[in-house]
């Protein structure tokens, strides 16, 4: 953990967020046995979701910043987003799984460390508490809380270094008290009378390990279902097919971009696969090149944004089945596409590179780095949502193997997406063989 504050060294949920949940932590106590089990239910680029510890039925959740902050406040406004989007996300996930609803409550510690007000962790986490059909979640309201329906207020306390108490049990409205008086594990207590164990609610006294164990696994065995998902990301582009086109129009400062397809370009010969162009300036740029360019995508108005070259050819189709001919490519570009794809329909889509590629042909592909998936409103379309799926290099080095493509260069960037939030991205170079 080099690099990090002596705060963040120090800090348990750092520990478990460098580990990524490998091992659970704590000490057993009665005939409860520690198993060795991963917590870690899923990853993004900006929080880690783990079945908490202290777990008194099954179905509670942590959910944490990956970086050292003391409130959830204290990230930046998309973040902040990022991070109840994956939290409500998880909410309806162990809603499914569990029955029951959800309530989310964090105790931010932006102000001083010590005294009733602060949290007995020093890093942001947010609960996910599991309630039983008909327990009414106004229990975990605290004195002096009142009604707020924008998060930037967690960002203004935090700015002001206040400590605050925010729970809500749903995504329009929340209850925020500044500077409370509370007694340790406020909301756990609580929580724990709820379900009726109210002499149970110390997490280090009682962690109920399996429990823990219960919740992770069921939670990362349940799956929505991937064709739902793709739907509601496909319908979201062609909805917001002006808005996204128009902010995808030009690259970002110190964006690489160019200078990756400038070297595939010099490095292979024939069409060019913009496989999933959107609005078209990747292929465009591609164009200019003086290379015959393929624009594919799934979105009928993505691609009707594409500028008009005389060398680029639109092609309305599926990166898992494409209809193209077999060995017709001489490159695939393929930037932040496969990010909306599960491990099995990447592993599709990278097949379908293999088939279309000319022998000794070359793909760069990119997605965002992180384990798991996660949902996003598209910015300015609140009624239409984007599903992603995050992945580590050593996931798409084994995905692009089994695909028969062989692995050139691995590599991880900074770059801002397409809601200028900064991501770090995993590329990769690919090559059919020769042979």
């Amino acid at each position: 953990m080099t690099g990090l504050s002596v705060a963040a060294r120090q800090c348990d949920l750092c520990q478990e967020i460098d580990l990524g949940g490998t091992a659970v932590t704590g000490t057993c106590s009665g005939n409860e046995q520690e198993t060795g089990y991963s917590r870690l239910i899923r990853r993004t680029s900006v929080v880690d979701v783990l079945a908490g510890l202290g777990s008194v039925i099954p179905g509670y959740v942590l959910l944490m910043p990956r970086r050292h902050v003391r409130s959830i406040g204290e990230l930046t406004i998309p973040e902040i987003s990022h991070v109840f989007d994956a939290a409500w996300r998880m909410a309806d996930q162990v809603a499914r799984v569990f029955g029951g609803s959800v309530v989310l409550v964090e105790h931010g510690s932006s102000g001083h460390e010590h005294g009733p007000s602060g949290a007995c962790i020093d890093h942001a986490h947010i609960h996910l508490f599991p309630l039983d059909a008909g327990i009414n979640p106004s229990l975990f309201e605290v004195p002096g809380a009142r009604a707020v329906d924008d998060l930037a207020e967690l960002s203004t306390l935090a700015r002001l270094r206040k400590n605050y108490y925010y729970y809500t049990s749903n995504r329009t409205r929340g209850y925020l008290a500044v500077e409370p008086k509370l007694r340790s594990q406020q909301a756990r207590r609580t929580w724990a009378t709820a379900v009726g164990r109210p002499y149970e609610w110390d997490w280090a006294l009682f962690p109920f390990f399996p429990n823990a164990q219960l919740t992770a696994m069921r939670l990362r065995q349940d799956e929505l279902s991937f064709d739902a998902e793709l739907n509601e990301t496909l319908s979201a582009y062609d909805a917001a097919a002006d808005w996204y086109a128009s902010h995808t129009s030009t690259f970002p400062e110190k964006s690489s971009l160019r200078t990756e397809m400038d070297w595939l370009a010099d490095n292979t010969d024939g069409a060019i696969l913009d496989a999933g162009a959107g609005g078209g300036r990747d292929a465009a740029y591609l164009a200019d090149l003086e290379r015959p360019v393929i624009a594919l995508d799934a979105s009928k108005p993505l691609l009707d944004h594409v500028p008009p070259r005389k060398n680029i050819s639109t092609v309305v189709g599926d990166v898992r089945n494409m209809q193209l001919a077999t060995a017709s490519i001489g490159a695939v570009w393929c930037s932040a596409v496969l990010l909306h794809l599960g491990r099995e329909d990447v592993l599709r889509s990278l097949r379908e590179f293999f088939r279309v590629l000319r022998r000794g042909g070359l793909a760069e592909v990119s997605v965002k780095e992180g384990n798991g998936h996660a949902s996003s409103t598209m910015p300015g379309y609140p009624r239409f949502r984007r599903h992603f799926f995050f992945y580590e290099a050593d996931d798409l080095k084994q995905l692009a193997r089994r695909a028969g493509l062989e692995v050139v260069k691995t590599w991880t960037e900074e770059e801002v997406d397409s809601a200028l939030v900064v991501q770090r991205w995993v590329k990769v170079l690919l090559q059919k063989p020769c042979v």
